[in-house]
């Protein structure tokens, strides 16, 4: 306050999560100085008629990949479509990053093999390929194919955006059934057949790289 006689002081609580609160400030005569008016209240809104209660203005588990976050009271209409663009450019990414391991392992097989020629991790390695390009669902989506993911003569994987396009419009559920995620489908397939190998810890790649470096000390000694 402005008046240095009589001194206005003002206190601000605020609670640490957002939502319903039983905050309390009382004074040396146990009165407490808050009222309800004084509380924080969870959010209540209306989905096609059902109630819904969420402790903050930005609700996560909506639909799933769908977040909202509320602004003001009122009313409006959420219209969600699949996102096929984002998933055709994450297969382009996938076919990319796929030819660009085969061409490493390639470089260790054959003739003019590299370093790690007849090493069971380059093994290894193709037969976790294999095992991702060949699996199949349980779904309507059954195999990469239908995604538009084809290998040709030489192993190497491409993708036909269109094909894929015309899969998701007409079965975007199956589509995601398929690929799952790091739990389940081809990505969670994926996910643990690949971190078997590459795991900068437990993998099998880390592994025998300790390996070797503990049979070279061993011969160094």
């Amino acid at each position: 306050s402005s008046d240095l006689q009589n001194p206005e002081y003002h206190l601000t609580l605020t609670a640490n999560d957002t939502g319903a609160t039983t905050l309390s400030l009382t004074d040396s005569g146990a009165q407490d100085l808050l009222t309800q008016v004084n509380q924080g209240t969870d959010a209540i809104f209306t989905v096609n008629g059902v109630e819904v209660t969420n402790s903050g203005n930005t609700i996560v588990d909506f639909a799933p990949g769908l977040t909202l976050t509320i602004v003001d009271a009122g009313t409006t209409t959420v219209a969600a479509k699949p996102d096929i663009a984002s998933l055709s450019s994450a297969l382009t990414a996938v076919a990319t990053q796929y030819n660009a391991v085969v061409s490493r392992v390639v470089a260790h097989i054959g003739d003019s093999a590299g370093v790690l020629s007849g090493d069971s991790m380059i093994r290894e390695t193709q037969a976790a390929l294999r095992e991702l390009t060949g699996r199949l669902g349980d779904g309507t989506v059954f195999s990469m194919a239908d995604l538009g993911l084809e290998l040709n003569d030489q192993g190497a994987l491409s993708f036909d955006p269109a094909k894929f396009s015309k899969t998701a419009g007409n079965d975007f559920s199956g589509v995601l059934h398929f690929l799952g995620d790091t739990t389940s489908g081809f990505a969670g397939a994926a996910y643990r057949r690949l971190s078997n190998l590459s795991d900068p810890v437990t993998g099998q790649i880390q592994t025998a790289i300790k390996f070797l470096r503990e049979s070279d000390k061993t011969l160094q000694a």
